[in-house]
């Protein structure tokens, strides 16, 4: 089945203290290997064609319900592929496939893609010694992380754009 360019997806973004480091790194890689500009993020689930106000209000529902997860890092890795170029493989816990399981259940569709739990640090076609390279240089990595939010993002992947429509912190059962 074909990727679908134009589409909804559901991420994950970090607490402050842990966007702050990783946007940090993302900038050191992004001064070697050029790439189209986006919030760090873990994406959890989609794509989809569309999303209504009842998924809308189930996913804020189950953010203000769900309590903060830790993720633990496992490395740098890169792949020759545009959106998984160079990133942070992260380790799949039990709490991440249940909240990813819940989002797709809301929009009544199974997963079309396998799991792959990561951050971006640079989207594009970038020479795989380039980024062998730059691994080399980098910051040895953070044990754990915490995710803290859950946003859902209207996706135009041919004109590379990324806009957050709704932010939902976790564990509040009060506003945004």
């Amino acid at each position: 089945m074909q990727r679908i360019s134009k589409a909804i997806w559901v991420w994950c973004e970090f607490c402050d203290e842990d966007t702050t480091y990783l946007n940090n790194i993302k900038s050191n890689v992004q001064n070697k290997l050029k790439s189209p500009k986006f919030d760090i993020h873990l994406t959890l689930s989609g794509p989809f064609e569309f999303i209504d106000k009842q998924a809308i209000c189930e996913i804020k529902k189950i953010a203000h319900s769900q309590k903060q997860i830790k993720l633990n890092c496992v490395d740098y890795y890169n792949k020759n592929d545009f959106f998984e170029s160079f990133y942070i493989s992260l380790d799949a816990s039990k709490d991440l496939y249940n909240l990813r399981n819940q989002i797709f259940i809301i929009q009544g569709i199974y997963p079309q893609f396998e799991f792959n739990p990561h951050i971006s640090l640079a989207y594009g076609n970038h020479k795989i010694f380039d980024k062998i390279e730059l691994k080399k240089k980098l910051p040895k990595l953070k044990k754990t992380l915490t995710i803290d939010k859950i946003c859902i993002v209207d996706v135009n992947e041919e004109i590379k754009t990324w806009k957050i429509i709704n932010k939902f912190r976790m564990g509040k059962s009060n506003k945004n």
